[in-house]
């Protein structure tokens, strides 16, 4: 064998061993790695990790249209438009049974603190608000029955919503009457963060 055929040789094993350890190498920047914990009736637990693709930014709409979750409200908490204001949006004026009106409340801080839809006669879905508490990185989203002035909050069906210091969600739990039923967790952040 010749020095040429025997340093190629040596070449292509160091090119495979390379190539199979970047395929195996579970730190793949290319994706984002989230733990789903999901707990049946009995308290049963299921465990998944998923891997997706990396995301610019974390947030409502990435959880929404990954894991459906939370299905009521797909739109960003955090506004830089919006302070201390009240959004009304209406859909189809002209139809009065199929018109809807959404409110969106923000404060001080341009966090959206409560979403009211209006409903609409003739898709069949109903009228709710979301109310949204804010402590330091986390948001709960209560979801109650519109206009109710006295609501129990333990007995709404919930989300929390944890966040990092850039906003990007980092856990989302549901919870329905004080149970938890669902989460999702970032397991292994790969990250280009916004701002």
């Amino acid at each position: 064998m010749s020095k040429t055929q025997f340093n190629f040789n040596w070449i292509m094993k160091i090119v495979l061993l390379l190539i199979t350890i970047s395929c195996a190498n579970p730190l793949d920047s290319r994706f984002n790695t989230f733990n789903l914990v999901e707990y049946e009736n009995e308290g049963r637990r299921i465990n998944n990790k998923i891997k997706l693709k990396k995301q610019d930014t974390l947030d409502l709409e990435f959880y929404v249209s990954n894991f459906d979750l939370p299905s009521e409200l797909n739109l960003d908490l955090f506004s830089q438009k919006y302070k201390n204001e009240c959004v009304v949006i209406e859909n189809d004026k002209n139809d009065s049974l199929s018109a809807t009106q959404i409110w969106f409340n923000y404060d001080d801080k341009s966090r959206l603190t409560e979403y009211t839809y209006g409903g609409c006669l003739t898709c069949g879905m109903q009228a709710y608000t979301i109310k949204i508490i804010y402590t330091d990185n986390l948001a709960i989203l209560y979801k109650g029955k519109p206009f109710e002035q006295d609501v129990d909050l333990a007995k709404c069906s919930r989300y929390k919503i944890y966040f990092d210091n850039r906003q990007n969600i980092t856990r989302l739990e549901k919870i329905n009457l004080d149970r938890l039923i669902k989460k999702i967790e970032l397991v292994k952040k790969q990250l280009n963060y916004r701002g």
